[in-house]
């Protein structure tokens, strides 16, 4: 009887442990997911995301219409670019630059 129980708690270890393996290396990304989006700093975007990236630009610019060297009141600027997820012509998902503003 005690080999008997003992064999029960064995075979529960061993399919608890069989469970949680199959439930470690299941993954809710699909197949070929990363050829399926774009990438940038860790978060995947789809087709047609416009995403605005700061460049480290800047740029002064003058307030009152007057010159940046007249001595009147200047801004910092930051320079930024729009980038588009897109596909390309042999199939691949790539960014795209749209434009680079300052604000």
């Amino acid at each position: 009887m005690l080999r008997l129980k003992l064999a029960v708690m064995l075979l529960g270890v061993a399919q608890a442990a069989t469970a949680q393996q199959s439930f470690l290396t299941a993954s809710p990304i699909p197949d070929d997911a990363e050829t399926r989006f774009c990438y940038y700093d860790g978060l995947a975007h789809s087709k047609g995301s416009v995403i605005a990236i700061q460049t480290g630009e800047r740029l002064s610019q003058a307030v009152d219409g007057n010159a940046v060297n007249s001595g009147g009141a200047v801004r910092e600027v930051e320079a930024q670019q729009l980038i588009e997820c897109a596909v390309s012509d042999d199939g691949q998902f790539v960014w795209q630059q749209l434009v680079t503003r300052f604000r």
